[in-house]
């Protein structure tokens, strides 16, 4: 990895934060100098993003790229974490142009009141809620990334809104205050039930996204609900359904790696099959119910790779 792709991705959130500190600093009367100011650090950062999306592999789309993994919040095991694949690219990609757009079509359209300096400020800092957030790959991480988008909207709603500006903002702010407060109870729960590496004695908790898809739920208290009665499935069926789901599945999918996996339930009058393809389970498990006899015991299960 050359110093470009360890670089490439925490620039796209550096530049913009330099080029607001650089904003800040400016008198508010040199209107003409905070603008080009603005626009070379967006035009920077929409530089960078040229030079990712040439080096990006776009036959490993799915992967992982412009890794960085640092050692940030240790005492609660949360790192400095980021990264970009087929499905974040383009949207970071989208937001570093846009941004280059807003700044360009502002240059003689600020809205009243006429305050250049202090939009220009809180566009680049909404550039460094958004890029950030589409390259996090570690759950606090991103909730700080998320929370800086909101601010800068706030007070954007609340200053250049329309005629209901101050109605809009407060809305706008009860409305995300609760969706936060709800997500990151979510990514508590995840840290404190997944066990990301089952495998080492005591539990490991992270809020890194890629050991948390990687442990598939390990510790959670899965609920699996199954159409038992209607697919002619006594209980039986559906109780060791539920617990292969959440131990043998939970394991198949950890330690799979692409494989395919095949993971069946029997019952005295049915059964259920899930096959487990590039570590993925169908959406849909009760899709693959089989109302046929096997002759086994019931409860009993088999798995096969």
């Amino acid at each position: 990895m050359n110093w470009f792709d360890s670089w490439a991705l925490t620039l796209t959130i550096l530049i913009p934060g330099v080029t607001a500190v650089a904003v800040m600093l400016i008198p508010r009367a040199e209107e003409e100098a905070i603008k080009w100011v603005s626009l070379l650090g967006s035009v920077a950062t929409l530089g960078v993003l040229i030079g990712i999306l040439s080096d990006f592999d776009y036959d490993r789309s799915s992967k992982l790229q412009f890794d960085v993994n640092k050692e940030w919040i240790p005492v609660i095991n949360s790192r400095y974490h980021v990264a970009v694949d087929g499905i974040s690219l383009p949207l970071l990609a989208l937001s570093a142009f846009i941004t280059v757009l807003c700044v360009v079509y502002s240059w003689n359209h600020f809205p009243e009141p006429h305050n250049p300096k202090a939009f220009l400020i809180l566009i680049l800092i909404l550039e460094i809620g958004m890029n950030g957030t589409f390259i996090a790959q570690d759950l606090i991480l991103f909730f700080v990334f998320f929370e800086v988008v909101l601010l800068p909207m706030f007070f954007m709603i609340g200053v250049w809104g329309g005629p209901n500006r101050e109605y809009a903002s407060i809305k706008f702010f009860l409305f995300t205050l609760f969706g936060s407060a709800l997500m990151l109870l979510g990514f508590l729960a995840l840290y404190f039930k997944v066990d990301v590496l089952p495998d080492v004695a005591g539990a490991q908790h992270s809020f890194d996204m890629v050991l948390l898809t990687r442990a598939a739920g390990s510790g959670l208290d899965v609920r699996l609900r199954l159409e038992g009665e209607r697919e002619g499935l006594p209980a039986d069926v559906a109780q060791t359904a539920y617990r292969v789901v959440q131990e043998g599945l939970t394991n198949a999918l950890r330690y799979a790696s692409g494989a395919a996996v095949t993971v069946v339930v029997r019952g005295e009058q049915g059964a259920l099959v899930i096959d487990v393809e590039n570590g993925r389970a169908p959406d849909d498990p009760s899709a693959s119910l089989a109302g046929t006899g096997t002759g086994v015991e019931p409860g009993s299960t088999s798995v096969s790779e």
